[in-house]
């Protein structure tokens, strides 16, 4: 994502970009200077993208892939990383020290006994604490968890209508007094059910504005002026101004996906679990990991270990490029 691209510059000071901005770019002719590409988060690439990366580059340009076999497959076909790992014909290494979580919440060796199919002993340790609710309230559950810390949370939900319910009752919650968004199309007025200072998810690509899809600001005005509605911060500090193309990929940000989460992570995270064809030990062990000081998992004990016992739905996936590697 934009967001994940934006920290690992942050992070390293070295240049950055997404793999979509990356392909849309002239390729580097690498007959003049020796390069060398580091692709991070790679188990979010599928067989299509890496089938591009490949053909884009020179072949002199040497690639590192970075990530976790073990998180939460691509959305599209095969799983590119994690064949690369089983086949054994890449040199790779495993890194065993964490660096996002403090040893002292526990994290790590709970995020690593999901990861080995093992159900912890007990549900809450340390800084993460589980919540036994069933399936109707998990929604409720989450707002309220996440009212007792706003500036610091963000809800982890599998669906899109999951995801919907928990951000319509956490904006009635948090932010139900907010100036509405307003624009006027045609000579007509509409209004947007966002709200001043609603958290905000972009779910498109728009390089020439600033925004990509899956970066997070907070609508800082409602202000209409010239073609704009009103401005989002992001939460790089950068500013966006609201106008139709912009709002057309504007939702709100209170709860995400976790596909629009990998990659990323936040201080305080709440896991809405519940059993369905995205969730398994997959899903749950990358939500876990999106954390760096607290976990709130809101479920039932019965799904959490169905969940984290059977194997995780990516190892159904078969592209044969194990066999191709190896050869």
């Amino acid at each position: 994502s934009g967001r994940a691209s934006m920290r690992l510059h942050e992070s390293i000071g070295f240049i950055t970009s997404t793999i979509a901005a990356f392909l849309k770019d002239d390729p580097i002719d690498s007959a003049i200077q020796k390069h060398l590409l580091v692709i991070d988060e790679a188990s979010m690439i599928d067989l299509p993208t890496m089938y591009r990366l490949v053909n884009y580059i020179h072949p002199s340009v040497r690639i590192i892939f970075t990530g976790d076999p073990d998180q939460l497959p691509p959305i599209g076909c095969g799983k590119v990383l994690a064949d690369i790992v089983a086949s054994k014909a890449i040199e790779n290494t495993m890194l065993d020290i964490v660096k996002r979580q403090k040893g002292s919440t526990g994290i790590p060796e709970y995020s690593k006994l999901i990861n080995q199919g093992k159900v912890p002993e007990q549900l809450t340790t340390g800084a993460i604490h589980f919540h036994q609710t069933y399936k109707k309230a998990i929604s409720q559950v989450c707002c309220e968890l996440y009212q007792q810390s706003p500036e610091n949370s963000r809800v982890m939900a599998p669906t899109k209508a999951l995801v919907a319910e928990i951000n319509k009752l956490t904006q009635e919650a948090v932010n139900h007094s907010g100036s509405r968004l307003e624009f006027v199309m045609h000579g007509e007025k509409f209004f947007q059910n966002l709200r001043l200072n609603d958290t905000i998810l972009f779910t498109q690509n728009h390089y020439d504005k600033g925004i990509q899809n899956g970066s997070l600001g907070v609508l800082t005005s409602v202000e209409a002026s010239g073609e704009g509605y009103g401005e989002v911060t992001l939460d790089t500090g950068d500013k966006i101004e609201v106008t139709q193309a912009v709002l057309d990929c504007m939702e709100l940000g209170y709860a995400i996906t976790l596909h629009k989460a990998q990659g990323s992570q936040f201080p305080r995270i709440i896991i809405a679990l519940q059993k369905g064809k995205i969730v398994d030990r997959a899903w749950l062990y990358t939500a876990i990991t999106r954390a760096e000081n607290e976990i709130h998992i809101v479920g039932t004990e019965d799904d959490f270990k169905a969940i984290t016992e059977a194997p995780s739905h990516s190892h159904r996936r078969n592209s044969y490029l194990v066999e191709l590697l190896k050869r």
